[in-house]
């Protein structure tokens, strides 16, 4: 069934409808030679055989030609891991076992049907809360937001965990195989990964070096700095280990010589073979860029563009080099290098928040918000993302979605000021005064900006609760701020005259 529906939409191909507007086409064609046509003597004594083919065929070309106009050609075959939050091992053994096809692309060895597998990149890249599709559908919607053609996640209950690869085509998802793991462990996925990718995808290295504990915190998300600091191993790593704790070294303030030290041996090992892609010059392109060495920051660039073209994190970096050295690699702007590494990873969450203004500011509302619905189909409990949501239906006046965000935003962000002051405003702008009145408590509970008073003040103010309404205003008052702010709560004190209620 599944290969059926595949065929229906590849005949359709992008034409709205699909293929569905022309079977009633190619039945119109023979009433219409029988009603219309035959009546007029054109046929005679012939058989409208001719015309009845010619008419069908007509439609079949223009068919044929209206799809290939509006159907891209299909991108290449390409392939993403997908790693939950929990268990937390999870998270290095997706990783490894990516560095691994990394490799295998590289040497030219990554296949699917016979064709060259694109593997998509996404060390640190990811942000937790990653959705974990259950069923086709689900997995569907993730794969499209996330723009790839196979996908392996981790699935089912802990007690019967399973690799499961997802495949996407022609709109049509299916669960095309699945590996069961004895258990959650490390040495147990990692073999139950690796066998459901060397049967899908023959190349697929195991991992270089068998998995030691310690080397955990170099691929859990940093959560406490401090604390991450004091587990990072010591003495000599594998390599791909020994480049990810120079990386997190940098990042954490340590004394310039252990990064430099560990900077040279992963060029070192860039100069003497491939296998290691983009990481080493990109580690090294953000060690020059906090240096504000910007003309070595551009020739690792250069290098890691000449390994791996399609790491997300090349054009990151890009992204935030001054417009005149944008020019050797082709780009006008910051916004062309920004897109450029969304185009790789569409749910790379601080590309994503920078590049919404430069949309909204555009006015690509509608560009703006289809984004961030695709990163919140990946990360569906992700505050900052549904915050955003919200601003941005805001923004283009859709005052129920923005709505229906802001209070998803208040849920997963219970200690933030800036949904429940949005939420607030927004009820003033409808004029919900009962109902702007606690969500704009909240904010100033939480500590939002001064000026919340001023609009806490004027919702009782119109419901009739002018003493509330007064303390409220002079507090505003109190706290100070611009003076054009400042005057507009004076007026609104200054009309509140009589008694308090």
């Amino acid at each position: 069934m599944s290969e059926l529906l595949r065929l229906w939409n590849w005949a359709g191909g992008g034409l709205p409808g699909g293929a569905l507007w022309l079977l009633p086409a190619l039945g119109l064609w023979p009433a219409l030679l029988y009603l219309v046509i035959r009546p007029i003597g054109v046929f005679r004594d012939r058989r409208p055989t001719a015309w009845l083919g010619g008419g069908w065929l007509i439609l079949l070309g223009l068919h044929v030609l209206l799809r290939a106009r509006s159907m891209p050609p299909e991108a290449p075959p390409n392939l993403l891991l997908w790693p939950p939050d929990q268990p937390a091992g999870a998270v290095a053994v997706f990783a490894r076992a990516e560095q691994g096809l990394r490799a295998a692309q590289l040497a030219g060895g990554l296949r699917w049907d016979g064709q060259p597998l694109e593997l998509r990149i996404t060390q640190h890249l990811l942000a937790p809360g990653r959705a974990q599709p259950e069923t086709a559908e689900e997995a569907r919607q993730l794969l499209e937001a996330l723009n790839v053609r196979f996908l392996v996640q981790l699935g089912g209950p802990p007690e019967a965990p399973s690799l499961r690869l997802w495949h996407l085509r022609w709109q049509v998802c299916t669960l095309d195989d699945q590996q069961a793991a004895a258990d959650t462990s490390h040495a147990a996925l990692a073999a139950a990964l690796h066998e459901l990718l060397t049967r899908q995808f023959p190349g697929a290295p195991a991992p270089a070096a068998a998995w030691r504990a310690e080397w955990a915190p170099l691929y859990v998300p940093v959560a406490d700095s401090a604390r991450l600091w004091l587990e990072l191993p010591t003495g000599t790593l594998p390599a791909w280990e020994d480049l990810r704790r120079t990386d997190l070294l940098g990042a954490l303030g340590a004394p310039a010589s252990q990064v430099v030290d560990g900077l040279g041996r992963a060029l070192a090992r860039a100069d003497s073979g491939a296998a290691l892609g983009a990481e080493p010059w990109l580690a090294a392109g953000f060690w020059f860029a906090r240096q504000g060495d910007w003309e070595q920051v551009g020739q690792a660039l250069t290098n890691a563009l000449a390994l791996e073209a399609g790491h997300p994190l090349i054009y990151w970096q890009l992204a935030h080099l001054a417009p005149s050295r944008l020019k050797p690699f082709g780009y006008d702007n910051r916004v062309q290098a920004r897109l450029r590494c969304l185009s790789f990873c569409p749910v790379f969450v601080p590309a994503l928040l920078e590049q919404v203004p430069d949309w909204l500011a555009s006015q690509r509302g509608s560009v703006a918000g289809a984004a961030v619905d695709r990163a919140l189909c990946a990360y569906p409990g992700h505050g900052e993302l549904l915050l955003l949501r919200g601003n941005i239906a805001y923004e283009v006046l859709d005052y129920p979605t923005a709505r229906r965000r802001y209070r998803e935003a208040c849920t997963r962000l219970p200690g933030d000021a800036r949904p429940w002051l949005n939420l607030g405003q927004l009820h003033v702008i409808h004029r919900e005064w009962a109902a702007a009145i606690p969500t704009l408590e909240q904010a100033v509970a939480l500590g939002s900006p001064p000026a919340s008073l001023h609009l806490l003040g004027l919702a009782h103010h119109k419901l009739g609760h002018r003493e509330v309404a007064r303390r409220t205003l002079e507090r505003r008052l109190a706290l100070g701020g611009p003076a054009d702010e400042l005057a507009s709560t004076r007026r609104l004190l200054d009309s509140l005259s009589g008694g308090a209620r």
